[in-house]
């Protein structure tokens, strides 16, 4: 009898630790949300207000963004562009004649820029930029 109570309490325990670490990702991813002023949807559509009044509605643009393209949140904020200049047609490319910039500081890398044919057209505040791809 004394094993089967062990085996439970085992159980039990293991769960709650199991709950306690989720809920400490949980509280982590919160306050790293509740700290980023780009993410969800309303804060994209404010801050893509201005570029998506100044632009043709079923243009082509380009995206290019600071984060790595591996990384879960670019994919993210790549979709809420899309979403913030719909119904303009924004491709996860640089090969477009013109490039949206979503980036997280007011200061992008030049040389990331450079060799991307990058050449600035018209900064929109809010981190977001229009971009000219010389080669195209």
């Amino acid at each position: 009898m004394s094993r089967h109570r062990f085996a439970v309490f085992a159980l039990i325990s293991i769960s709650l630790a199991s709950s306690l670490w989720f809920l400490l990702d949980v509280i982590t991813a919160y306050r790293y949300l509740r700290n980023t002023y780009a993410f969800g949807v309303p804060n994209f559509d404010s801050r893509f207000q201005a570029l998506r009044k100044s632009m043709p509605p079923r243009s082509v643009m380009g995206y290019v963004s600071d984060n790595p393209a591996n990384n879960a949140q670019s994919q993210a904020e790549f979709y809420l562009t899309q979403y913030a200049l719909a119904p303009a047609i924004v491709k996860a490319s640089t090969e477009e004649h013109f490039v949206v910039a979503n980036f997280h500081n007011n200061s992008p890398d030049p040389a990331m820029l450079r060799a991307k044919h990058l050449v600035l057209v018209q900064d929109f505040g809010n981190d977001v930029f229009i971009y000219r791809n010389i080669t195209k």
